[in-house]
């Protein structure tokens, strides 16, 4: 199969799949917002925040050793990987609990307010359960990331739909029968036990060895800590800003940012799911094969990203706050000048591919390099914005590392070989006619 066939798969596949999940996921977010209150949303905003940074932090790049690396079709190997991804288990949860630790510390000492929404009593039950339903999925079948590898769109796509509408479903009782902090835990629980027990059963030939090889350890260190940098300037990323707005602002007003959030990533999480799942193993497999001519694999690619991040983008620049008025009641209206400022991160997504692209050539350093501008980038637009801004000063702020961080994408693709000036100018001669019709439209 083609680059370009196995690409448009993807994106049927990849597409469908997130449009599913989200539609399950809206229509879901639309009850529960009647069923609770925006503090339980505030709260488990920031609890998702703390377990996605542990997370990060025990990452060292197994995914990629699976997908990218040509050991991985060795039975042993992924035993290996899969050994010490059960023993991430322990570690993420000694990194939430002395997260945990350390906000009563501060809480105590006076350094965090007592309204603040780290200093709310339903943190701590939030993030054990967290940090359950996490573990669980660790210990799934390594057969699910080796279809990756293999590009089997088709089986991961029914994989997460069933475990999407599993975990909506549980929730959604759960919230009717007894409103509190455990609903919006529940369904991924439960989800994550049925994809794991699934996972071995409908999968894997056999059942997992525990193995422990020094060998494949160093070789999976060696490879994988620039993906680890790179992980951890990821989370960073993706958390600073919410947890510098958490220290100023209540569970509440962390409801509200968090529906925009909501909405901007239905898009941003599209566009890194294709090419997470797509790009990546499509490229591993393509540099693996020698090709020399990866930038068309690239650009045909981003082509692709750009037709869905683009007019998205627009329309959540232009008609951000509409959408919040028609969907939300009026506690949730501040959400709507928020979705318009993220609306500009949805456009900047589509650089998002290129670091990708650095780890399959094995440039993860290179990645490291552009997050950490980013990284650095976001800190000083949020000392500088939040204090004078507010909740909206954290989005500019964001926009501003997006910015930074696709400047230094073409600097890094130009010096491989990736950059190509008539199909930039081509993509910024559409985002111009596409900006120029929506001004139209909206005057």
């Amino acid at each position: 199969m083609s680059a370009s066939d196995v690409l448009k798969r993807g994106l049927k596949f990849t597409a469908v799949g997130q449009f599913a999940s989200y539609g399950i996921r809206f229509c879901s977010n639309l009850i529960l917002t009647r069923l609770l209150a925006p503090d339980y949303f505030g709260v488990m905003a920031i609890a998702i925040l703390f377990v996605y940074a542990a997370t990060m932090l025990c990452d060292v790049g197994l995914r990629s050793a699976i997908i990218a690396e040509a050991r991985a079709d060795d039975r042993r190997y992924r035993d290996t990987v899969w050994s010490v991804m059960t023993l991430r288990v322990l570690a993420l949860a000694l990194i939430v609990g002395s997260f945990s630790f350390t906000l009563k510390i501060l809480v105590s000492a006076g350094w965090i307010s007592h309204d603040s929404t780290y200093a709310d009593a339903r943190l701590d039950t939030a993030l054990a359960l967290l940090v359950i339903a996490a573990g669980i999925h660790y210990i799934e079948s390594i057969e699910i990331l080796y279809r990756e590898r293999m590009l089997d769109f088709r089986t991961l796509f029914k994989i997460e739909l069933i475990r999407q509408v599993i975990s909506t479903a549980v929730t959604l009782t759960w919230a009717l029968l007894e409103p509190s902090i455990f609903a919006l835990v529940a369904g991924p629980i439960v989800a994550n036990a049925c994809i794991s027990m699934g996972s071995y059963i409908w999968l894997a030939k056999r059942a997992p060895r525990f193995v422990w090889s020094p060998e494949d350890f160093k070789f999976l260190w060696s490879r994988g800590r620039w993906l680890w940098v790179s992980a951890v300037l990821t989370f960073s990323m993706n958390i600073l800003d919410r947890l510098t707005l958490a220290r100023y602002f209540d569970a509440t007003q962390i409801g509200v940012h968090s529906i925009a959030v909501l909405y901007s990533t239905i898009v941003t999480d599209l566009v890194a799911k294709f090419v997470q799942s797509v790009v990546f193993p499509l490229v591993s497999r393509s540099f693996r094969e020698g090709d020399t001519e990866l930038w068309r694999t690239y650009y045909k690619s981003l082509s692709i990203v750009v037709k869905v991040a683009l007019p998205s983008g627009f329309l959540f620049i232009t008609f951000g706050d509409k959408l919040i008025e028609l969907l939300y009641d009026a506690r949730y209206h501040p959400a709507g000048p928020l979705l318009r400022a993220f609306g500009i991160v949805v456009f900047l997504s589509i650089y998002s591919a290129a670091g990708e692209i650095y780890v399959a050539l094995g440039q993860a350093k290179i990645k490291s390099t552009v997050y950490f501008l980013r990284l650095f980038a976001l800190l000083t637009g949020l000392i500088a914005l939040v204090p004078a801004q507010g909740l909206m000063g954290g989005v500019w702020a964001l926009v501003g590392s997006h910015v930074v961080g696709g400047t230094a994408s073409l600097y890094f693709n130009r010096k491989l070989g990736m950059f190509k000036f008539r199909r930039e100018a081509e993509f910024l001669r559409k985002c111009m006619k596409l900006a120029v019709s929506i001004v139209a439209w909206r005057a």
